[in-house]
């Protein structure tokens, strides 16, 4: 694959994930936060088999990938999905894009601590620990204050994004071997054990007496189908192709393509802050995609 198809596999991605929180805010407003996050793994689970078996692919990885496939399957399939959600019920659309654009610092850190790739230079750095002030600003000035559900719900989401930079690395890196769509086929299938009893469990519990709207059907067919599936596999494969701290500053577009849906769509309103913070994010982690990564001998 040339670099260019990474960066038009890499643009797909951003673009399908800066709408995953509109998925979510549709679906949430008809659908449990629980089926939101684990419900997922029906439409998910059934899309990865699929794949595999047109594939012609066992079910399961190879014995000598199950720690590398569990750190997918922790980070994209249960981490990310289910912190994300539940910081949504207290965390407006838009500003969860914002948050989103730690994720290029947070791969690249992933990228060095746990695959030993290259550290990058000092003015990376500074441009990357610029964009992690932002939006660390962002995060606790929206919030009411230590004590409050609404700070809590922003620190469950940036948490949210270091557990999924290790799965998108975890992904990245096994992609060099084996094709993206096996590697997120693995890691949803390992996990359907674990998660579809509790999401039968939440059915019988909270069984749905009304059918849902189409928006909200929308909404959670979205977030199974692509955010967790189809839009790692563009990821994987230009994290790959590209490398892991250059694809990631890709994410840099995300908040803003969150915003603008989440303005059109749910109707909310952006505040002048919340623009400011995201331009001020976009500069730094713009910075760092043009600079030379490189460690100068």
């Amino acid at each position: 694959m040339s670099k260019l198809q990474g960066y038009v596999y890499g643009a797909i991605a951003v673009l399908g994930f800066g709408t995953t929180f509109i998925g979510l805010a549709l679906g949430l407003t008809e659908f449990s936060p629980t089926i939101m996050a684990i419900g997922r793994i029906i439409p998910a689970g059934i899309g990865a088999i699929i794949a595999l078996k047109l594939g012609r692919q066992s079910l399961l990885p190879p014995r000598d990938l199950w720690s590398r496939i569990w750190l997918v399957s922790g980070g994209l399939v249960f981490g990310y999905p289910i912190l994300s959600t539940i910081a949504m019920r207290t965390v407006p659309a838009s500003d969860a894009g914002v948050l989103i654009a730690l994720s290029p610092v947070a791969g690249v850190i992933t990228a060095i601590l746990i695959f030993r790739n290259k550290t990058p230079s000092a003015k990376f750095w500074i441009g990357a620990l610029g964009g992690t002030f932002f939006g660390m600003l962002f995060s606790v000035s929206r919030s009411n204050g230590l004590g409050g559900g609404e700070f809590w719900g922003y620190v469950i989401m940036a948490i949210a994004v270091v557990i999924g930079a290790v799965g998108n690395s975890s992904a990245g890196a096994l992609t060099a071997k084996y094709k993206a769509f096996y590697v997120i086929s693995w890691a949803i299938v390992i996990s359907i054990p674990i998660m579809l009893p509790l999401t039968i469990i939440e059915f019988i519990v909270n069984p749905i007496t009304v059918m849902p709207s189409a928006d909200a059907w929308f909404g959670f067919l979205f977030v199974s189908l692509y955010s967790i599936f189809l839009g790692h596999y563009f990821w994987a494969n230009a994290l790959n192709t590209i490398g892991i701290a250059k694809a990631s500053q890709l994410q840099l577009a995300q908040p803003i393509v969150t915003m603008i849906l989440a303005i059109f769509i749910l109707r909310e309103t952006v505040s002048a802050f919340t623009w400011f913070t995201a331009i001020a994010i976009l500069i730094c982690v713009g910075w760092t995609q043009r600079i030379n990564l490189s460690r100068a001998k």
